[in-house]
């Protein structure tokens, strides 16, 4: 899944995959990174089955915020 290239401040984005298998959130320009609720920024992140992300811009730091339960 590819986030926007152009999002406005505090646009917010919530995922949950419904069956088994893993899927990848990619930014939408190259300028921009996910923060994975650690101190990790990354372009891509992988997500496992049964797993809440939800994901809010901040376009101060060309960042989105992400936060994740391990609920299934």
């Amino acid at each position: 899944l590819t986030l926007p290239a152009a999002p406005e401040e505090g646009q917010m984005y919530m995922f949950k995959q419904m069956n088994s298998g893993k899927y990848t959130l990619q930014v939408g320009d190259s300028s921009h990174s996910i923060n994975d609720g650690r101190t990790n920024r990354k372009s891509s992140w992988q997500i496992s089955s049964g797993c809440w992300v939800i994901l809010i811009w901040d376009s101060v730091n060309s960042l989105w915020c992400a936060g994740y339960t391990n609920n299934n």
